[in-house]
């Protein structure tokens, strides 16, 4: 999957257009980095094309509070793209969908284990 393509399946997940689409992914990957032990974030990272990949891997040194909850992953993805809750909210899961469809099942199961919230609402 290239770049584009990557943003595109956030685009129709999340019913937004292509600027908003890939500021919600490079928010949601840049959270997601912070959140998640180093050598995951890297595995994440390998899954993912260069551009987004690259978002994690600059992101992967920082510490996130993002990681211990819902509310607080959707609280730094809504600064990061300057967006109430609401829509940080809309962001996160679209950008979560494709993810989980470009990951595979061992990586999605190692991120659901990491991020024991991640998927509830």
């Amino acid at each position: 999957m290239t770049d584009q393509e990557f943003i595109q399946a956030v685009e129709r997940a999340g019913d937004m257009d292509g600027e908003r689409a890939s500021h919600a992914a490079e928010a949601v990957l840049a959270t997601l980095a912070g959140a998640v032990i180093w050598g995951e974030a890297q595995n994440i990272a390998d899954q993912l094309p260069p551009r987004l990949a690259r978002v994690v891997r600059d992101n992967s040194f920082s510490s996130s509070m993002a990681r211990f909850s819902r509310k607080a992953f959707i609280r730094e993805v809504g600064e990061r793209v300057g967006a109430p809750a609401e829509r940080a909210e809309r962001d996160l899961d679209a950008v979560v969908a494709v993810l989980e469809r470009v990951l595979p099942p061992v990586r999605r199961t190692r991120l659901r284990t990491e991020l024991g919230w991640l998927g509830r609402h």
